[in-house]
Formats: C-alpha cells, sequence, structure tokens
C-alpha cells in the first residue's frame, strides 16, 4: 500500500516484509563465496605461495561456515540497516605445538570469524568513513570457565565479572 503525500511511503504487513527479505537474501547469497589469491611477480615461488592462499582460504570458508555468515550479514543488513564481521586470531585454538615454561599447552592457533548484531558492535558514529575510526569495540560472550581454564591465573578476578544475565 503506497501511502504519504505524494506516495512515498510503502506499507505492508510483517510476514509479507519477512518474506521479501528472504527472498532479497536467497538472491544476493546465491553464489558460493569463493577467494581468489593474485601475486604480482611470476616467479615459482610465489605461483606456489597463491595456491597455498587459495587453498587456506577455501579451508576457512568452509570451516568457518561463511556462507551461513554471509546469510546473516545480508539478512541483518537488510532488517537492521548494518551489519558487521569480525575476525580474529585466536592463540588457543588450533593443533597443540608446545607445552610452555608453566606447563600449559601452547596451539598452532586459528582464525576465528563472528558476525555480531550492530547491538554489540560500539563506535563513534559521527566518522564519516569506516577507515578513518580511531576505535572500534566489540561485545563479546564468553563462557567463564573457559577462560578460567585458559587463565587459571585470573580465576578470582573473571569470578567477581557479573554475568550477562545480570547485566542484561
Amino acid at each position: 500500500i503506497f501511502e504519504g503525500i505524494q506516495g512515498e511511503l510503502t506499507r505492508m504487513y510483517t510476514p509479507k516484509a519477512r518474506t521479501l527479505i528472504r527472498d532479497l537474501v536467497a538472491v544476493a547469497t546465491r553464489e558460493r563465496l569463493a577467494f581468489q589469491g593474485m601475486a604480482q611477480a611470476g616467479t615459482a615461488d610465489v605461483v606456489k605461495d597463491v595456491k597455498l592462499v587459495n587453498a587456506l582460504a577455501d579451508q576457512i570458508v568452509t570451516s568457518e561456515r561463511l556462507d551461513v555468515k554471509q546469510v546473516q550479514l545480508v539478512e541483518a543488513s537488510l532488517v537492521l540497516g548494518t551489519s558487521f564481521t569480525k575476525t580474529i586470531w585466536r592463540t588457543d585454538r588450533g593443533k597443540p605445538h608446545a607445552v610452555a615454561k608453566n606447563g600449559s599447552i601452547v596451539y598452532t592457533g586459528g582464525v576465528e570469524i563472528t558476525t555480531p548484531t550492530v547491538f554489540d558492535v560500539f563506535y563513534d558514529i559521527n566518522y564519516p568513513l569506516w577507515e578513518l575510526l580511531p576505535w572500534v569495540e566489540v561485545r563479546t560472550i564468553k563462557n567463564r570457565w573457559d577462560l578460567i581454564a585458559q587463565h587459571p591465573d585470573l580465576k578470582f578476578e573473571i569470578l567477581q565479572i557479573p554475568s550477562i544475565s545480570e547485566q542484561r
């Protein structure tokens, strides 16, 4: 239903809006994510490096389920007007690599890609371009017992932090 003085507004019922958004998401995310490494030189070492990069990119797309996260991002941006991706390197992931002097296990590490909601990302909205932002904070929810297992020396400090159910 078109409304407004010049018909510039559209009124629709929620079930119809949901269907239209899901159709847009399906069209926008139809293609499978594929990343292609590129090199600037043509030596044999660079060709091997590009093949390695392409294999790693395919592995990350599969292991981090980026196709599912792509759908979440597109839907969130259509519903909320914006969406975010957070990529970090986790030192507590991967295969065991060595044992530290304190007896803890050192892992090879691994990438973690998440899609925080617009309510979990804090930044100064006065900056016109994302590249100009001096800081961005992302709230993440962690299990306190996993944190205690990772940092046993901080057990009492971690236990004093209020739980997320008390924060909301």
